[in-house]
Order: structure tokens, then sequence, then C-alpha cells
């Protein structure tokens, strides 16, 4: 069974990379979709908000399963 610990890095890990990747993203993604194009600091909360909604989640998740799978 992982550990709490092991289980947070391995989250915030994968999060700061999508992070990362997302808020890049949206520079080109969003107009595509007819929004306008973003400044730095709204892609950079935008996805922030996303992301620790995800990590949240995805934590939870993965001590649930811990918990009453393993």
């Amino acid at each position: 069974m992982q550990k709490f610990s092991v289980s947070v890095i391995e989250e915030v890990t994968k999060r700061a990379i999508t992070f990362i990747c997302a808020v890049s993203l949206n520079f080109i993604v969003l107009p595509l979709f007819g929004f306008r194009i973003p400044t730095f600091s709204e892609s950079f909360y935008m996805t922030g908000i996303f992301v620790t909604i995800s990590l949240t989640i995805g934590i939870i998740i993965r001590r649930l399963f811990n918990k009453y799978i393993d």
C-alpha cells in the first residue's frame, strides 16, 4: 500500500506538469473556440483553479482505493 505522503508527491508532480502544459495551451486552444487570447495571469489563475480541484479529487480517490481496494 502506498503511503499518504508518496500519494501526495505523485499527485502534485503530475498536476505540476499538467499545470505548465495547460497554461501554455490556453493561448492556442481558447481562440479556437472563439475566446480572446488570455493574458498570462488569466491563464495562470484559470488553470490553477482547475488543477487544484483535480489534485484534491485525485488524492481523495487514490486514498479511497488504497483503503478499500487493497
